[in-house]
């Protein structure tokens, strides 16, 4: 094969590659796998090549046509990184647009409700493996995106680095609130105390939704929110343990309180998916205490992951003491 190129400084003009043996070495046996042709017309192996000349110039003979080879191979793989490129344009965005291994290694389903602790949850997750998502619209709501100002940025770094050694694994956790339902995945159910649960839920609607007027007076507005909000909490957990009931294959129930007390829920979430992690639980658990966690300023979503504080709130357990709770004993509570 002989290709024809402009001369570098007159010297070279052309360059012509012959056969390669089985252990990649060019062959130059009888003269003709590989030759130059030089810039002044003479042969590639002719009377200009001879003694040490003829050295130095096999020598960059071999130079040249490794260059060459070095970038080709260049060349093609940015081919096949834009083509890869070109395919993922259109498809169901993610935390990264292509994964290192081209496949999600597992899907879980994650059920929850309000003030539970989803999203402490997901940050825990997110330390732990390499979370991805499907984009919904949620992802641009801009009350969403703001919680994440009252968290330590130095702490959200650390949760995204990984110890040496441990493979890019994608997983998806596919949460949200709601009533559990069958996906065919492994099944994780999250809960909290209901009464402290309530109290956030009390809370964040006061201080930061706004979404119930006049909530923090003693009146018939924040009494029926409070008993709605206890039926629908026993309603959700009493599906949540139906559904854990009914299958074949054990679900994980994680309590919050456990969750903000010790490693110990993280170390059996690493069990249950059955995958390495990429911090240890223990770091984990010890970067998402909440006095790590969280910035020490005014927080009206991430305020202090204490389940007790509803207990020292007498205006709060004013208005519990007046109205009907159910009985969530079945639930450990």
């Amino acid at each position: 094969m002989e290709a024809d190129a402009a001369g570098v400084d007159g010297f070279l003009d052309a360059i012509a590659v012959g056969g390669v043996v089985a252990d990649g070495l060019f062959a130059h046996a009888d003269g003709e796998d590989f030759g130059v042709r030089r810039g002044d017309g003479e042969g590639a192996y002719g009377d200009a090549a001879v003694g040490a000349d003829g050295a130095v110039l096999q020598v960059f003979e071999v130079f040249f046509v490794i260059t060459i080879v070095l970038r080709c191979v260049i060349a093609i793989d940015v081919v096949i990184e834009r083509l890869l490129v070109e395919r993922s344009k259109g498809a169901e965005q993610t935390m990264r647009n292509l994964f290192c291994f081209g496949q999600l290694l597992k899907e879980i389903d994650c059920f929850a409700f309000p003030r539970t602790g989803s999203h402490f949850f997901q940050y825990c997750t997110s330390g732990l493996f390499d979370l991805i998502t499907r984009s919904h619209a949620h992802l641009a709501n801009a009350e969403a995106i703001g919680r994440q100002q009252e968290l330590n940025p130095e702490v959200l770094y650390g949760l995204d680095l990984r110890e040496p050694g441990v493979a890019y694994q994608p997983v998806w956790i596919n949460g949200g609130h709601g009533r559990p339902i069958d996906g065919g995945n492994p099944v994780i159910v999250l809960i909290r105390n209901p009464f402290a649960t309530a109290y956030s839920l009390y809370r964040v609607n006061r201080d930061r939704w706004h979404g119930v007027p006049n909530l923090d007076k003693d009146n018939d507005i924040s009494r029926q929110f409070l008993t709605q909000t206890l039926q629908d909490y026993f309603a959700y957990y009493s599906s949540a343990f139906d559904f854990m009931e009914s299958l074949a294959d054990p679900a994980l129930l994680i309590r919050y309180e456990e969750l903000v007390a010790s490693a110990e829920p993280l170390t059996q979430l690493v069990t249950f998916c059955g995958l390495k992690p990429k911090l240890q639980p223990e770091f984990v658990h010890f970067l998402t205490r909440f006095e790590h966690f969280a910035k020490p300023s005014e927080r009206t979503f991430y305020r202090s992951g204490n389940d007790e504080a509803w207990r020292q709130d007498t205006a709060w357990l004013a208005k519990l003491d007046s109205v009907e709770k159910p009985d969530f004993s079945r639930f450990g509570y």
